[in-house]
């Protein structure tokens, strides 16, 4: 780039998923010229997710609560999660009951097109299938390499690529994965209806746990979450060991086996990760690159979205010269992260179902960073 040519974007957004779609379209919607960069064609792999009330603020500042009330192609109500951690105990809580009051098991594909086109209505330009190979220059002027020869100019960098932080990585962030913790997810579209309303059922198993949810569109999802050091013969067969683990999964066990036998199956890393810090000069990390949450807590998607609106304010912050918003960003996503991590410590060491020196004693020491 020549000498005291303006880059071409105000911001680039690596990564179409919720966070950077979410970023994109605050960038957007603050003035700001945005465009995303997606390789994987905003494909996801997942289609079920739940939304929990602590979503509701993000959910209300995007402009989505209506959406989710009246297109029952893209959301059902979630009226509770029931959990059972002990033999014979099940405990139900009531989202009812919980600030916001409401919750919502998601077609996340659905979901994430629809964000999409709220950040491209904003203005933000989106490019499919569009893979970033490198990263050169300085804060205020860097450059992406993609595609055959093609360059991205750019003032400030999002990095929305999830999990592995591809961006945050290669400007010198750390990132601590204490545990690893992977999930067999399954999902199907079912012959019979479904309940008009969802509810999320989770379970311990010997060696993990499982949970089981109604998805829109007459479809079910379950999933079984373990450790791989502990359950060597997970991932070699999959629909064996999930139908294994839910093999005490009450009125849905029938459901699931079904659907582990005839739907879709993927396995994915679960595991939760910390940047050791969520931005530095001239970019920021939002999402899972930024901190991904053991599912056990179900806030995946929710801050997803609030770290991707709170990111793109603190990125069009420090584009007006604000030298306190990145910062104040990234101690917000430890913080966030940390109280995370305290309320499920109890939780995985209190597990009657897990025996000592297993899974129990595996998870309760989950998530110490060095």
């Amino acid at each position: 780039m020549a000498e005291g040519r303006a880059p071409q974007w105000d911001a680039a957004v690596v990564g179409a998923g919720a966070a950077g779609l979410a970023a994109a379209g605050e960038l957007a919607r603050l003035g700001r010229s945005v465009v995303v960069l997606d390789g994987d064609g905003m494909v996801r792999r997942k289609p079920g997710e739940v939304l929990t009330p602590n979503a509701v603020p993000s959910l209300a500042a995007l402009g989505l609560l209506d959406e989710l009330a009246i297109d029952n192609q893209l959301a059902m109500p979630l009226l509770s999660i029931q959990r059972s951690w002990a033999a014979e105990t099940v405990e139900r809580d009531d989202l009812l009951m919980h600030p916001g009051g409401r919750g919502w098991s998601i077609d996340r594909l659905r979901f994430e097109a629809l964000l999409a086109s709220r950040a491209a209505a904003a203005g933000a330009v989106l490019s499919k299938g569009i893979r970033v190979d490198g990263l050169d220059g300085v804060a205020g002027q860097w450059r992406l390499s993609v595609g055959a020869a093609g360059r991205v100019e750019a003032r400030f960098l999002v990095d929305a690529s999830g999990r592995p932080a591809v961006l945050a990585r290669r400007l010198g962030a750390r990132l601590g994965r204490p545990k690893r913790l992977l999930a067999i997810h399954a999902f199907c579209r079912l012959a019979e209806e479904v309940s008009e309303a969802a509810h999320l059922s989770v379970a311990a198993a010997p060696d993990g746990w499982w949970y089981a949810v109604e998805v829109p569109q007459r479809s079910f999802a379950c999933g079984y979450l373990f450790a791989p050091s502990l359950s060597s013969s997970s991932a070699s067969d999959p629909r064996r060991r999930l139908l294994q683990a839910c093999a005490e999964a009450g009125p849905f066990a029938l459901r699931i086996q079904r659907v582990v036998q005839q739907g879709e199956i993927c396995l994915v890393d679960a595991s939760s990760s910390l940047l050791d810090k969520a931005a530095g000069e001239g970019w920021i990390a939002v999402g899972d690159a930024a901190a991904s949450f053991d599912p056990l807590a179900s806030q995946g998607l929710a801050n997803a979205l609030a770290s991707g609106l709170a990111g793109g304010r603190a990125a069009h912050r420090a584009l007006c010269g604000d030298n306190s918003a990145l910062p104040a960003y990234a101690a917000a996503i430890r913080a966030t992260w940390q109280h995370s991590h305290a309320r499920l410590v109890p939780i995985y060491s209190a597990v009657r179902r897990w025996p000592e020196g297993g899974f129990w004693t595996f998870m309760s020491t989950h998530g110490h960073i060095v």
